[in-house]
C-alpha cells in the first residue's frame, strides 16, 4: 500500500499536476500539457494554474489569528521564525506571541520513507481575535495568479465542508487593509506547494477557485468558517 501511494505522488508529480481530486474528476498543472489535455478530453474539468505556493513564511506576514480562550489559530509554516508577533483587526501589533502548540509539517521527498502527506497546516499561538467558535478550516496556500486557496482543517473540525460557502479575514499586504473573503469549497485531493525555501510539499487539502484574488500574499494562517 505504502508502495503504491508513493508511485501515485512521483507520477503526479512527473505528469505536471499540481492538484488533483480523482473523486470529483478535478485537475490543476502548473503548465497545460499532453496528459492535461488528455483529461480534459475524459470529461475531466482541467485547468492551468501555475505553480501553488505557501503564502508566507512568517506569521508577521500572515492574516490575523482567530480563536477563543487564550487559543488561536494560525498556520504552522506561519510560526517558523522567531520572535512572534501577531496583528489585530485594527491594525495594530499585539506584541509577541507564543507557540502552545504545532503540528510540524512534513517535506516531500521521492519515494518517501515515511508518510509525507501533511493532513494540517496548523499551529495555536496564545494571543489573537476572540470569536465565538474555534476557525474550521486555515488558509495554506495559493496559486501564482492568487484565484486558486488550498485550505487544510483544523482538529476542531470534521464535518465536510465540499459544496459548502466559508468566508475568512485576511489582511492584505498590497492594500494594506483587512478584507473579508467569500467563497466555495469545490473539492479536495492531494495538492504539490512549494514554500518559501522551494521546499516541496504534499498536502490533503480543500480547494476553491474564482475569478478574482483569494489567496494573495499574506494571506496564510487566515481562519476560515464554514457557513
Amino acid at each position: 500500500m505504502k508502495k503504491s501511494i508513493e508511485r501515485m505522488l512521483f507520477s503526479f508529480r512527473r505528469k505536471g499536476i499540481v492538484f488533483i481530486d480523482k473523486e470529483r474528476k478535478i485537475v490543476f498543472v502548473e503548465k497545460l500539457n499532453k496528459y492535461a489535455l488528455k483529461l480534459a478530453s475524459q470529461g475531466w474539468h482541467v485547468e492551468e494554474v501555475g505553480r501553488l505556493e505557501l503564502k508566507q513564511g512568517t506569521l508577521v506576514r500572515c492574516s490575523p489569528p482567530f480563536g477563543k480562550d487564550g487559543k488561536y489559530v494560525t498556520a504552522a509554516h506561519c510560526v517558523d521564525s522567531q520572535p512572534l508577533y501577531a496583528e489585530c483587526l485594527d491594525g495594530l501589533k499585539i506584541g509577541r506571541v507564543n507557540v502552545i502548540e504545532k503540528i510540524e509539517l512534513k517535506p516531500y521527498r521521492v519515494f518517501c520513507l515515511r508518510n509525507c502527506i501533511n493532513e494540517y497546516d496548523f499551529a495555536l499561538i496564545d494571543k489573537g481575535n476572540e470569536a465565538d467558535d474555534m476557525p474550521h478550516l486555515v488558509l495554506s496556500f495559493g496559486s501564482a495568479d492568487s484565484k486558486l486557496a488550498g485550505f487544510t482543517p483544523t482538529p476542531y473540525y470534521k464535518e465536510n465542508p465540499i459544496g459548502r460557502n466559508v468566508k475568512y479575514i485576511a489582511y492584505d499586504y498590497e492594500l494594506r487593509q483587512f478584507i473579508t473573503i467569500n467563497t466555495r469549497i469545490i473539492g479536495k485531493g492531494i495538492a504539490f506547494v512549494h514554500g518559501p525555501d522551494d521546499e516541496l510539499y504534499v498536502f490533503h487539502a480543500y480547494v476553491a477557485r474564482e475569478t478574482f484574488p483569494i489567496a494573495k500574499p499574506g494571506y496564510s494562517g487566515s481562519c476560515v468558517y464554514v457557513l
